[in-house]
């Protein structure tokens, strides 16, 4: 089976430490946002945005168990926001039913399948390795 392709390839990477979500951190005043930009949207810096690996870990702020979705996607699915580092929060699946404050680690897995039925991956956040979450 062939691996599964990125639905957002320039949101997401992953290294020997994991899967991370593309961002930038800007030079001049450390703003930190997701994806790629030129410009900082804090100081207005041109070409002071830094690549930054995010995302790694967060906790969740809200969940709600998705019954209906747009084709392709396998329901129902798990989805909320999570609390990322610097004040950033991303709307992402969730592996399975989790209790905001829980704390979760960012994988790449498939999600959805496209109109040709070959599987699409994307960010899924589940439960951290040694987390004690509760559901």
């Amino acid at each position: 089976m062939p691996e599964p392709i990125q639905i957002w390839p320039d949101l997401l990477g992953s290294d020997d430490r994991g899967a991370y979500l593309v961002g930038a951190q800007c030079g001049k005043c450390g703003k930190l946002v997701l994806g790629h930009r030129g410009l900082c949207p804090l100081c207005w810096t041109e070409g002071a945005m830094a690549p930054a690996k995010i995302g790694r870990r967060g906790t969740v702020y809200s969940a709600t168990r998705i019954h209906q979705a747009a084709a392709g996607f396998f329901v129902p699915f798990d989805a909320g926001y999570v609390d990322i580092e610097g004040g950033l929060r991303v709307f992402a699946h969730l592996g399975g039913s989790l209790a905001p404050g829980a704390t979760v680690a960012l994988e790449i897995g498939t999600i959805k399948t496209d109109k040709e039925g070959s599987a699409r991956s994307g960010p899924i956040y589940r439960t951290a390795p040694g987390a004690k979450n509760s559901t």
